[in-house]
């Protein structure tokens, strides 16, 4: 991994930041259109709470999958993969009437997140290493960056129109100009760690507990915050589509 300039490192820096912020871009589309969305389907609150778990599911159901792919693809070409795919699962959502259909999408769509979430992250690690910077911080930030980008274009689309489709096909036009940008800076060696690989089952260390539990109750928070916010303000507060 020597050898990288200057000029190419800040290169990489600028395509994984592309990575987090459409995968904001994305997530944020389908959240601020999640009461339209429930009317389209016809479903009450808690079948939104189905679709949204079944997001969480395929999320962490994912990740065996996702070790085996960042294996056997390496990191810049999992995350071609998925962010080719996340406009696909958007335009889907959109043109669905099914309920069951959409639990399905919205099952893959934590599946691909997931997967486009852990090659990201190992670019940002590799780039950090590379480059000598810490840089992990900023990208997390560039993540809600693309999600507060994705509110502010959805509200100006419902001005426009209200169908769901025009609004995510133009989003998954934007989604895939930001993986163009990204694809060419990523990184393609991966970092080789040497590390001793456990001959049997391990548990894992109590500190290990503790930090799964605090991310736990922190997910919970924040996918309330970001999944439910759109619900609360159209239905409970009165807020205006514009």
């Amino acid at each position: 991994m020597l050898g990288h300039s200057v000029g190419s490192v800040r290169r990489s820096q600028f395509s994984v930041a592309a990575l987090f912020l459409l995968l904001g871009f994305n997530v944020g589309t389908w959240t601020s259109r999640l009461p339209d969305l429930k009317l389209q389907l016809g479903i009450a609150a808690d079948d939104v709470g189905i679709l949204l778990l079944a997001c969480g599911l395929g999320a962490a159901c994912a990740f065996p999958l996702t070790t085996t792919l960042l294996e056997k693809w390496g990191t810049k070409y999992l995350a071609l993969a998925a962010g080719l795919i996340l406009p696909v699962l958007l335009i889907a959502l959109s043109l669905t009437t099914h309920f069951h259909f959409a639990v399905l999408i919205m099952f893959l769509e934590g599946v691909v997140c997931a997967q486009m979430n852990s090659a990201m992250n190992s670019q940002g690690v590799a780039v950090e290493i590379v480059g000598k910077q810490k840089i992990l911080s900023k990208l997390h930030a560039t993540f809600s960056l693309g999600m507060l980008l994705a509110a502010l274009f959805s509200s100006q689309v419902m001005q426009e129109t209200e169908l769901i489709n025009i609004h995510f096909i133009i989003s998954g036009v934007i989604i895939l100009l930001f993986l163009v940008f990204a694809y060419f800076g990523l990184l393609s060696q991966e970092l080789k760690i040497a590390t001793k690989k456990p001959s049997g089952l391990l548990l894992p260390a109590a500190g290990t507990i503790w930090l799964g539990i605090i991310i736990f109750f922190g997910s919970i928070v924040e996918g309330s915050m970001y999944d439910w916010s759109t619900i609360y303000l159209f239905e409970v507060a009165g807020a205006t589509k514009e």
